[in-house]
């Protein structure tokens, strides 16, 4: 992914034009947060709760405060302007020296075989990366403002506010900078009570690692539902590259703050999971979207020949995210409140600029817990959260990194995936119809009767 410097920003932005996106009526548009002198070291970041938290106004829950905007400029939602403002600010935050290590000292390679699995070393993750401090049996936890959560980031980890705009011209969205450190790209905006905010992962995989933070003074604890899931939707449309994914780890599977957050980063190869084949799920409701709009909305599918069972929302052919977001969003979002509540964890990994999620239940600390998984796979130190069981491996050490074969990788994932009784007893209880049995020694018959979906690779 190619770094945008501030100059690139600016040419993004116009003065006179309207904000109208052609294809919805309200577009959703990052608003970085207000300028103001904190107190805070802004030199270094950690997302860490043994430093000085965030205090604005008194409050140390106060993301942003609401200093009088100072109109410059207003966005073109024209242009790609999410990507544009989001690479520069990332990489501003890169030369302020944010990151607990330099993500650019990683290194990758595509695993040879039918998998094709991207494997990552990245010593720096291994031993900076925050240990989980909930448990990891149970989903469902209540927030606790004594545990590290984003009211406690810096101001200066916070890239921008990102928040659904109204129809007409972005008023309130102006470039300025932040007062009381060095001069910055950041809004002095008038920002709401609970703004969503897109922070840095200070312990990042991939170039341009951030973090949504949906209504973060609400505190809300890590569960997604229907509206947070359409925000995440939204923030990889606007993103507007098949490179950028988002994924989201609930509690037991991988997350290790109980704040909802999404994660989302660029990666210029094809995620393997995006490449596997699906199998439709044959006799599910299918969501519609009025008395006029009779062709389904959303198709919802299952993963075929991959080893970790999941399943696949999309849009429709034909469906415009306008049309279809929000429905796909109720339909993921609904089934992992439905997952919560069934104590599962479980993964989400969004793709294709929002139009593509995969949902995956998943079972690999109850199995560790348990002593079933395998020493070999416990030994990589690789944990499946969102974009590892979609096929990008962490490697913490070189030994692992450099013996990692599709075999190996494959036994990781395998590790991860409910039964096929339990995924479709989960398939009955989420959607309502059992999906597509494809067992091993007739799955190339079933496949081919129920019609299987073969993506195109996705190209940066």
């Amino acid at each position: 992914m190619m770094s945008r410097s501030a100059s690139d920003v600016s040419d993004a932005l116009s003065s006179d034009d309207d904000a109208d996106n052609a294809e919805d009526d309200e577009a959703v548009v990052p608003v970085p947060p207000s300028g103001i002198d904190t107190g805070i070291d802004t030199g270094t970041g950690n997302n860490s709760a043994d430093d000085d938290v965030m205090i604005v106004d008194g409050s140390p829950r106060s993301m942003c405060a609401p200093p009088a905007p100072t109109p410059s400029a207003v966005f073109n939602d024209e242009a790609n302007l999410l990507g544009t403002v989001m690479t520069a600010l990332w990489d501003d935050a890169d030369e302020r020296g944010m990151f607990r290590y330099d993500v650019r000292d990683v290194e990758t390679r595509v695993v040879p075989g039918a998998g094709r699995y991207v494997a990552q070393l990245n010593e720096g993750r291994a031993t900076k990366k925050r240990a989980t401090e909930f448990r990891v049996d149970a989903v469902v936890q209540p927030f606790d403002a004594a545990k590290f959560n984003f009211c406690k980031a810096f101001a200066s980890e916070v890239l921008f506010q990102f928040e659904r705009a109204t129809r007409g011209p972005v008023s309130g969205a102006v470039l300025g900078c932040m007062t009381g450190v060095a001069p910055t790209l950041h809004e002095r905006v008038l920002c709401g009570p609970s703004p969503n905010l897109v922070v840095i992962n200070v312990s990042p995989i991939e170039y341009g690692h951030v973090l949504l933070v949906p209504r973060v003074n609400d505190c809300i604890p890590q569960l997604a539902d229907p509206a947070t899931m359409e925000l995440a939707l939204h923030f990889a449309k606007e993103a507007d590259s098949d490179s950028f994914r988002v994924g989201y780890n609930s509690l037991g599977a991988y997350a290790t703050i109980n704040h909802l957050h999404f994660q989302a980063y660029y990666l210029e190869h094809a995620f393997p999971v995006e490449l596997a084949a699906t199998a439709p799920l044959p006799q599910c409701p299918s969501l519609r979207g009025g008395a006029r709009h009779h062709a389904p909305l959303v198709h919802l599918s299952r993963l075929v020949d991959y080893p970790v069972r999941g399943f696949v929302a999309e849009l429709a052919p034909g469906v415009t995210p306008s049309r279809g977001i929000h429905a796909l969003a109720e339909l993921v979002g609904r089934a992992c409140m439905a997952l919560a509540a069934a104590n599962v964890p479980h993964n989400v990994f969004v793709t294709k600029r929002g139009r593509r999620v995969f949902l995956y239940p998943q079972v690999f600390a109850e199995r560790l817990s348990r002593g079933e998984v395998p020493a070999d796979v416990v030994a990589t130190g690789v944990n499946p959260a969102c974009f590892e069981i979609s096929g990008h491996m962490l490697y913490k050490s070189r030994e692992d990194y450099a013996a990692a074969d599709d075999a190996a990788c494959t036994r990781i994932l395998e590790a991860a995936s409910v039964s096929e009784a339990r995924f479709l007893q989960l398939a009955d209880q989420l959607f309502g119809a059992p999906p597509l049995r494809v067992s091993a020694t007739a799955k190339r018959a079933a496949v081919d009767d129920a019609g299987v979906t073969q993506p195109a690779k996705v190209h940066a």
